[in-house]
């Protein structure tokens, strides 16, 4: 990808010109990250699963840090992209759902949890925003609940939503306004 920290730093500084808050969509991934792709960090490509909370708490505290030195406060992060099906190579393999099987659920929640500590820690005022896509009532409540069972600290439940898809079961998922409407 071309969006680098220091490409954020400069879009912010810009923003911030004409008052507008930064908000940050972190992938955690070396090109775009969706539901069919969470690929790790290739530096972080070998870490055990401690390791790699330890680092993602770290990076985050690094950009917090940058972001303050540069001036600039950060308004809202998001944690990941699209993480429906998982994050930084914690995701789906078959029919298991991340959020139900509680190993991965555990690692997923431990990285969440990562992150947003180092956000609770040196900027308390960033608005914390988990990231999920394919509004799903059923599959919003599995996550919701496994994110306070694991005790995740955020503050928007965010989704994505392409009306231009339109695709979906009317009654229980898709990008449509009954769904959307029932998720809210």
């Amino acid at each position: 990808g071309n969006n680098d920290e220091q490409t954020a730093l400069e879009i912010a500084k810009n923003a911030q010109k004409y008052g507008i808050k930064t908000y940050l969509d972190l992938q955690f991934s070396d090109f775009w990250a969706d539901p069919a792709t969470q690929a790790r960090p290739k530096a972080w490509r070998d870490l055990s699963d401690e390791n790699l909370n330890t680092e993602l708490y770290l990076y985050n505290k690094k950009l917090i840090s940058d972001f303050n030195a540069a001036g600039i406060q950060i308004g809202m992060v998001q944690l990941g992209n699209e993480i429906t099906k998982g994050m930084l190579g914690v995701s789906e393999a078959g029919s298991i759902n991340v959020w139900k099987d509680n190993p991965y659920a555990t690692k997923l929640t431990n990285l969440l949890s990562a992150a947003s500590r180092a956000y609770r820690e040196d900027s308390q005022n960033t608005k914390i925003a988990i990231h999920v896509e394919s509004p799903d009532i059923d599959n919003d409540r599995l996550i919701l609940q496994s994110l306070q069972d694991h005790n995740v600290s955020y503050d928007i439940f965010a989704t994505s939503y392409y009306p231009f898809c339109g695709w979906g079961n009317t009654t229980k998922w898709g990008n449509n306004p009954t769904i959307i409407a029932q998720v809210e």
